[in-house]
């Protein structure tokens, strides 16, 4: 790996470069996106990115009598490329909220196809979170499981004028935009249902400083959501390992939307696992 690429601004999560390989971050729900929703690309295999993130979060209530409650969750998360167009990525969560309860999940993609050999890079992917003790404010005891798969393409927009697929200092900014449909299963039934499927989007916006910024929204489910997905988080990579986030964004650890945003940090770090290749 060059020296070139080694100063790539890092977003939030994986940024596609011609060959599919950029830089990877975990996100708040678990699959490599911009917060809460995945884009195309796949973690470099020579890296584990690791993740400390804090989130504030606050639940609806249910009337007068159920009023909304102030959760905080410190998560987590490890990430990895296993092959060259897949990854697999670990995380925990601790939820407060007067009693703790506990998240963790692991979960994986694989890319189908990337730019430039194809128009756009193209991946699947799932995961399996349990959220122990998830209802103990409401019911006593329980958990929540939930199963996620989606499929995402993501594309790069960088006007043609501007060299596409080079990254580094001088080559100006740079957008991707990602489009795709996700599946969640929660076990027991939310609401109404029992799962969602819903369409979603994501922009990111890579400056030449090391500097950029992630938009992402999923449409409501109105049995489940509260309303749809949105987030939005400003990325700045200090070093060659270190990369920091502040953001704000109404998804639950589990991917779900609530009504208001609420705002989260993150701190990441990159251990380089082998040779540079």
């Amino acid at each position: 790996m060059t020296k070139t690429l080694w100063t790539l601004p890092v977003l939030v999560a994986l940024l596609v470069a011609g060959s599919g390989a950029g830089m990877a971050m975990p996100s708040l729900a678990g699959p490599t996106g911009v917060v809460s929703l995945p884009t195309a690309a796949i973690a470099p295999m020579n890296e584990l990115q690791a993740a400390l993130s804090y989130q504030s979060l606050e639940t609806p209530g249910l009337g007068m009598y159920e009023p909304s409650e102030d959760f905080t969750v410190w998560s987590l998360q490890a990430l990895t490329g296993v092959a060259q167009k897949a990854e697999l990525w670990g995380a925990y969560a601790r939820v407060r909220d007067g009693e703790d309860s506990h998240l963790w999940g692991i979960g994986g993609k694989i890319q189908l196809a990337s730019e430039p050999t194809e128009r756009a890079s193209l991946a699947i992917g799932g995961s399996y979170q349990d959220w122990s003790d998830a209802l103990a404010v409401e019911t006593g005891t329980g958990d929540v499981k939930v199963k996620n798969a989606y499929i995402v393409a993501t594309k790069d927009f960088t006007p043609m004028g501007q060299e596409r697929w080079e990254w580094g200092p001088g080559a100006g900014t740079r957008m991707l935009g990602s489009l795709g449909i996700m599946y969640i299963s929660l076990d027991p039934d939310v609401g109404d249902s029992e799962s969602l499927t819903r369409p979603f989007v994501a922009l990111e916006f890579i400056g030449a400083s090391d500097t950029s910024l992630g938009l992402e929204y999923r449409w409501k489910d109105d049995d489940i959501d509260e309303d749809g997905v949105f987030s939005a988080v400003l990325t700045h990579k200090f070093s060659d390992a270190v990369t920091a986030q502040v953001g704000t964004t109404n998804a639950a650890p589990g991917g779900i939307g609530l009504g208001d945003q609420d705002i989260f940090v993150r701190l990441g770090y990159s251990f380089p696992m082998g040779a540079a290749g």
